[in-house]
């Protein structure tokens, strides 16, 4: 089942229940949407399997988990 939650919500539920860390979910936009909660929750959020983006570096509780694709090409071609 899924909820949907205003931003607002979220992060007062993330606040009030006191979550430790949130893993996002496999998509860029989730990933963005969940690390901009975190950010206003101050809450870290953990990637495990989103793509690798630029837009991503402003988020400072946003954890990559993923191997760059470039790393991963050189071990490929090795």
């Amino acid at each position: 089942m899924f909820y949907f939650f205003s931003n607002e919500t979220a992060v007062d539920l993330l606040q009030t229940v006191g979550v430790e860390a949130v893993i996002s979910g496999d998509s860029l936009q989730e990933t963005k949407l969940l690390a901009e909660i975190g950010e206003q929750a101050r809450v870290p959020v953990i990637s495990l399997n989103s793509p690798t983006s630029l837009s991503l570096r402003k988020y400072s509780h946003l954890i990559q988990a993923t191997h760059d694709s470039f790393s991963e090409a050189k071990g490929i071609t090795a």
